[in-house]
């Protein structure tokens, strides 16, 4: 419990930067999320005198604003992200949209802390970029992979088979 405090007031206290980070944003998004809806202590109990924190809610409105901001709006890799802000990267993608549906969980529910988490205005926008994010998958999946050892899997050349046996000894399996 204290430890899960620790990160809540570290996220809190850092005030979420102005720039986008999906990472880091994802991560926070969904840590957030899940603190609040099982009754982490906000502001008011971590730090009620300290005027640098801000609230789960103002924290999170920030987090999710940037981004929504940050998502590619149009174009071949429209619904990803990149390290920070528009890209196609999909690991990123993934993360921002964990996170993104985490907020969404959080902005829909009927519980408060300091402030009420619902938030009719932003739980529709959250819906569309993971909409955006859905349909993008598809198109970048069937493209194939960029890197060399896996290439794509075609109609001309089914999937390899996994490997006999495993490289690394430590990683082989038990039997």
């Amino acid at each position: 419990k204290a430890l899960l405090q620790t990160a809540a007031a570290y996220i809190l206290v850092s005030g979420p930067p102005q720039s986008c980070y999906a990472y880091r944003d994802g991560s926070w998004m969904f840590a957030l999320s899940g603190y609040a809806l099982t009754a982490g202590p906000d502001k008011s109990v971590l730090a009620p005198a300290n005027a640098s924190y801000k609230t789960i809610k103002q924290t999170m409105d920030a987090i999710v604003d940037r981004t929504l901001a940050g998502q590619t709006p149009s174009g071949p890799c429209k619904g990803f992200w990149g390290y920070s802000g528009n890209g196609c990267d999909s690991s990123t993608t993934q993360y921002a949209s964990a996170g993104l549906n985490a907020a969404r969980v959080f902005y829909k529910s009927v519980k408060s802390a300091d402030d009420p988490f619902a938030d009719p205005a932003r739980a529709p926008l959250i819906d569309t970029a993971l909409a955006n994010t859905r349909a993008g998958y598809p198109p970048h999946g069937k493209a194939g992979s960029d890197h060399p050892r896996f290439p794509a899997v075609t109609a001309t050349r089914p999937p390899r088979p996994p490997p006999a046996t495993c490289p690394h000894p430590r990683l082989a399996p038990t039997h």
